[in-house]
């Protein structure tokens, strides 16, 4: 590493109130940044609005896959001169370069409380005279990793000269690996992505943060650049002046004083200098305490107790959870990677979904986000661009405080970090390949056997279906819900995806058109969605996708018929055969019929106590704050009454 001896930092940064709010994406289609989008917009709430950000990895052309992308946010747009005359062109020939695009009026977003930085693009590769006297510099024989070596001396000394060490704060570097970018800025991360137009770029790999921030700062938001890798935390270190040492020694240079930032080190250091595979890194970074390696491999305990040994004083403390986007440059793939600390106080929710395409090609999908609804609004919106893509997961997990017993076996025991990866890596036939796996290695999976809906199929006929909508109608408008039921279930099972179609649609069509109909239907619709039944052959996420588009009709449907009913006002109490108390209801009525035909200006000086907003009942008899409420002649001539005469005004001198 290059060696370095900075400045101690001023502080560490302090832990933020609230957690910030995560996705990441893995799939083997490229999708674009909707979906992204989507899912920010329902973790808003945990940020506060300072500062997000977005990495995208798998998104350049064949041809600029392989060069190291040199992403450099400018304060302005004519610093591009400059930076390329001082920084790049001494050091990198330059293949390619351009300006990200981006709306350029940014008060079309309310998320955006400032302009964000102007990101010039270089796709570049080391001179090969400055590589050689670098690397005899830093005694690195091999010239592969003295290339990533100069890369991050380089990305250095930029942020150095330009952003913490100048006042102005004109540039720094926002990322620097292969197939990799980020972008980031003061603000909200949906609005981020917008204004940076990422919700058309197609990508396979994808890293959003909501942070909430403690600094205005598009430097120091997530999510962090390392070698390849960008990495986004949620929570707060509580040893960050111990990490900050650690990684100094190793010769990193924390600059922006952020806790991812000290978490890209760390993965960096773990898996490019010391070469360590996952497991071993992801057990540096969260060791799993001695009587929770029970679910670990026999082979690997001994290895995982000498990690720990070595880097205890490397490992994450506090109630934090990241995420990693990496580009693989070994199996020329990519990466996404999930893990949270060894208590599990901070949850997370994992999605996946495998199918088959229409030409027979398979897909994979893989989904972390901070909230299960964000995972949801993901798969919902890549449905929208992918009609063969199910809008809901075929297996959804969590791993965190609430996660039970699942997550435990799945992460390997019920104590220590859970941690799960997603990775896109190309087959032989060409195509990609979506692996998941836990922090172990052991691969999850969903049930392949079963099948996807088709939506290109016609519908089926009405007399194929047995029970027919007709006669499930009749058995509802007799309220006979359970016998529609047990029918249903029966059918349901050996039915596929074009009888169960035909069926729903004829059942919702009756239903919405009677209203005596609605109630049952729902029920009936209801209890298939929530019970465990037998659906045969048919992948359960279709089915539900199915079942939850009917319901949503039905919903609708009564939503648009509702009358709107005002609520009543509380009355007398009820006429119980007194003549005299029904004088007194009478009495009562009139008076408040009365009440609300006056303007209220006269209630208000008929009430007298507490006329005046905001002045307490006891308070509004004095004389000097009814005075207040009359006009200003009024308030003239009341002061005259109430001056006192001038010989009182002697004796008192």
């Amino acid at each position: 590493m290059p060696a370095h001896t900075p400045a101690p930092p001023d502080h560490a940064p302090p832990s933020s109130p609230v957690d910030g709010g995560l996705v990441g994406i893995a799939s083997t289609l490229p999708v674009s940044g909707r979906p992204t989008i989507e899912a920010l917009s329902r973790l808003r709430w945990r940020g506060n609005g300072r500062s997000g950000g977005v990495a995208v990895a798998g998104c350049f052309p064949v041809g600029l896959a392989d060069v190291c992308a040199l992403n450099i946010a400018l304060s302005a747009r004519h610093l591009r001169a400059e930076i390329e005359r001082e920084f790049i062109a001494p050091h990198f020939d330059i293949v390619e370069a351009e300006f990200q695009p981006d709306l350029g009026d940014f008060r079309a977003l309310a998320g955006l409380p400032s302009r964000p930085p102007v990101v010039v693009r270089y796709f570049v590769r080391a001179r090969q005279d400055a590589l050689a006297e670098f690397a005899a510099q830093q005694g690195l024989a091999a010239l592969d990793r003295a290339e990533d070596e100069f890369v991050y001396w380089s990305a250095t000394r930029i942020n150095r000269a330009l952003y913490t060490g100048h006042p102005e704060r004109r540039a720094f570097v926002l990322s620097y690996g292969r197939d990799l970018m980020i972008l980031r800025a003061a603000g909200y991360a949906e609005d981020v992505a917008r204004y940076y137009r990422l919700d058309e770029m197609p990508a396979h790999v994808w890293l959003g943060h909501q942070s909430y921030a403690t600094r205005t700062e598009p430097a120091g938001a997530n999510p962090f650049p390392a070698v390849d890798v960008a990495a986004a935390l949620s929570g707060g270190l509580v040893n960050y002046d111990a990490l900050a040492t650690y990684v100094r020694q190793r010769g990193y240079l924390p600059l922006f004083r952020s806790d991812a930032e000290l978490t890209a080190a760390l993965f960096d250091f773990y898996r490019r200098a010391c070469a360590y595979p996952l497991d071993l890194a992801l057990e540096a970074l969260y060791p799993t305490p001695r009587d929770g390696l029970g679910g670990a491999p026999q082979a690997r305990r001994e290895a995982y107790r000498a990690v720990q040994r070595t880097h205890v004083h490397g490992a994450l403390a506090g109630r934090v959870a990241f995420a990693v986007a990496r580009a693989c440059r070994e199996a020329r793939g990519w990466e996404l990677i999930a893990a949270i600390d060894p208590e599990r106080q901070h949850a997370h929710a994992f999605g996946l979904q495998e199918g088959t395409l229409w030409g027979g090609e398979r897909y994979g999908v893989g989904v972390v986000a901070s909230e299960l609804q964000a995972v949801e609004a993901v798969f919902a919106a890549i449905a929208e661009e992918q009609s063969a893509v199910c809008p809901i997961p075929d297996k959804t997990w969590s791993a965190g405080s609430l996660d039970g017993d699942f997550a435990g076996s799945a992460a390997g025991g019920a104590i220590g970090g859970a941690a799960y990866s997603f990775t896109v890596a190309p087959q032989e036939d060409g195509g990609l390949r979506l692996w998941c796996a836990d922090r172990y290695g052991r691969a999850i999976t969903t049930d392949r056997a079963r099948m996807h809906r088709d939506p290109r199929y016609a519908s089926a006929a009405p007399s194929e279906l047995d029970p027919s909508p007709a006669e499930v109608a009749a058995t509802l408008r007799t309220d006979d819900v359970d016998s529609a039921y047990a029918r249903a279930r029966a059918a349901v099972r050996e039915w596929g995806f074009i009888l169960l179609g035909s069926w729903l649609d004829g059942v919702v069509t009756l239903a919405a058109s009677d209203p005596a109909l609605r109630w049952p239907a729902i029920q009936l619709l209801t209890w298939l969605h929530d019970r465990p039944i037998d659906i045969g052959v048919k992948k359960r996420s279709a089915a539900l996708a199915m079942l939850r588009r009917g319901l949503e009709v039905l919903f609708q449907r009564a939503r648009s018929r509702r009358r709107r009913v005002r609520p009543r006002r509380p009355g007398p109490p009820p006429d119980v055969g007194d003549a005299r108390h029904a004088r007194r209801a009478d009495a009562h009525k009139r008076a408040a019929l009365h009440r609300r035909r006056q303007p209220a200006a006269r209630r208000r000086r008929q009430r007298g106590a507490g006329a005046h907003p905001g002045v307490p009942r006891g308070l509004a008899q004095h004389r000097h704050l009814r005075l207040q409420r009359r006009p200003l002649c009024r308030q003239r001539a009341g002061a005259r009454r109430q001056r006192p005469a001038r010989g009182h005004l002697r004796d008192a001198g």
